[in-house]
């Protein structure tokens, strides 16, 4: 081999190993930007997976049973509600012992009005949808078909007002336990809810 060429041999080597490196690295950094994208893409799907339902229930409770008649009124009210809740239940031939309310907050957060039209608990086959209403200064309970929660709206299950009736309960509540709910709504959407057992506030 001619001496005069080692040194261009030397420089096509050094050219080579350079050239690899460069190849590796952008290899390296390809692969980095798809684990990025990869990592960033799952968080933002199930973000649209929440809102995409567009209904949330905040603020969840159950209140805790009663077991003695006038004690206090089904949907946690005070004593003057008791006779006329009984006398409702007493008219559909169910028993007064061993019922309780539960009260939320659903959130709408789409653009179309929503209609609550059932619920259920795993605690019991029996939950209707009532009101409280006041009339001619005596309060009033009463079965409603649904609640509808407005677009970008929502609606308070509360005390006296709105409110969902579990009835026929097996055993009591006690403040602790937790009551599973199910919504269902009439856009067929379901709402699984997890409502922790209180005494009255």
């Amino acid at each position: 081999m001619n001496i005069r060429n080692k040194p261009l041999l030397r420089i096509a080597a050094w050219l080579l190993v350079v050239l690899v490196l460069a190849l590796g690295l952008a290899a390296c950094g390809d692969d980095d930007e798809n684990g990025d994208q990869g990592e960033s893409s799952a968080p933002a799907a199930t973000a649209e997976a929440e809102a995409g339902g567009g209904l949330v229930v905040r603020d969840a409770w159950v209140r805790m049973t009663i077991g003695e008649p006038g004690a206090m009124a089904m949907d946690g009210t005070a004593e003057p509600e008791m006779a006329a809740t009984e006398d409702a239940m007493a008219g559909e031939g169910m028993s007064a012992t061993l019922r309780t309310a539960a009260f939320m907050t659903i959130e709408n957060t789409t653009d179309n009005t929503e209609r609550l039209i059932a619920a259920s608990a795993d605690i019991t086959g029996t939950v209707e949808i009532h009101e409280t209403t006041m009339e001619n200064d005596v309060m009033q309970m009463r079965p409603v078909e649904g609640i509808e929660i407005p677009a970008n709206g929502s609606v308070e299950l509360r005390t006296g007002g709105l409110h969902l009736m579990l009835l026929g309960l097996q055993e009591p509540l006690t403040e602790g336990q937790t009551v599973n709910l199910t919504l269902t709504f009439e856009s067929g959407a379901t709402l699984a809810v997890e409502a922790p057992v209180r005494g009255m506030e």
